[in-house]
């Protein structure tokens, strides 16, 4: 932008004109030899500093391209680093519930085994629990009156 005023306020001062668009053949033509070198060193000048800002122009894009290919590959690195480690919790935790598995796949066999059913042992169960039946109400301690109603103790 800097530039362009610079190149309008040398064309104003040689060719006599207010804008670029101004510049025509017949402006040209009316020019005299000293003016229109003065014009070609302005627009020479002008080319310069035009090539001087696109090279660094296109260094600079260069390194934003070469910035972002490193931080591409980072962030590559970081995600397959992420993906292992995640992969190693998972096979830690696969361990874990495998050996707890059996763990208790063991204290159930183990318990199954011990506890075996036989006669005496169904007897035993029954026996108890008739008992405990007996506990709650007891019909043999009861008395019984005819003629009276029967209160519900409860």
């Amino acid at each position: 932008l800097e530039m362009e005023r610079d190149l309008e306020k040398s064309l104003q001062e040689i060719m006599k004109v207010k804008q670029l668009g101004e510049l025509s053949q017949t402006v040209l033509k009316q020019a005299n030899k000293d003016t229109v070198i003065k014009l070609v060193n302005v627009l020479t000048s002008s080319l310069k500093r035009s090539g001087e800002l696109l090279r660094a122009a296109g260094a600079d894009v260069d390194q934003l391209q070469a910035d972002q290919i490193k931080l591409q590959k980072d962030l590559l690195a970081e995600k397959e680093e992420s993906v292992q480690s995640k992969d190693k919790e998972l096979k830690e935790m696969k361990k874990t519930v495998t050996k707890e598995m059996k763990s208790w796949a063991d204290v159930v066999s183990k318990n199954v085994k011990s506890t075996e059913i036989t006669p005496s042992v169904i007897k035993e169960a029954v026996k108890s629990a008739v008992e405990e039946d007996r506990g709650e109400e007891d019909r043999s301690r009861n008395v019984m009156v005819y003629g009276l109603e029967e209160k519900d103790p409860r």
